[in-house]
């Protein structure tokens, strides 16, 4: 499934719609998922995005690990980084 270069974010009542424009894909998440999504689709790998998300809320590594893990796994297309432009050979 090909992956947008940009996801679209709106922030409704108590939730943030996700939707990648290129692709029938989308999830419903609070705020902390919204910005999970965000760090991996910018291409931050999964560590640096749980590290930085215990960092942010204050959990422990382990509870950022629990928490981040089976989100990612459940919206794993959303939380693919955008594919690299195809090589354009030598000018």
């Amino acid at each position: 499934m090909s992956v947008s270069t940009q996801l679209h974010i709106e922030r409704r009542d108590g939730y943030h719609l996700v939707l990648d424009p290129s692709a029938p894909n989308w999830a419903a998440a609070n705020a902390d998922g919204a910005w999970i999504l965000r760090q991996l689709h910018s291409g931050r790998s999964r560590d640096e995005a749980t590290w930085r998300f215990s960092q942010r809320t204050g959990v422990s590594l382990r509870r950022a690990v629990e928490i981040v893990e089976p989100f990612v796994d459940e919206v794993s297309d959303l939380a693919a980084p955008p594919p690299e432009p195809p090589y354009g050979g030598r000018s």
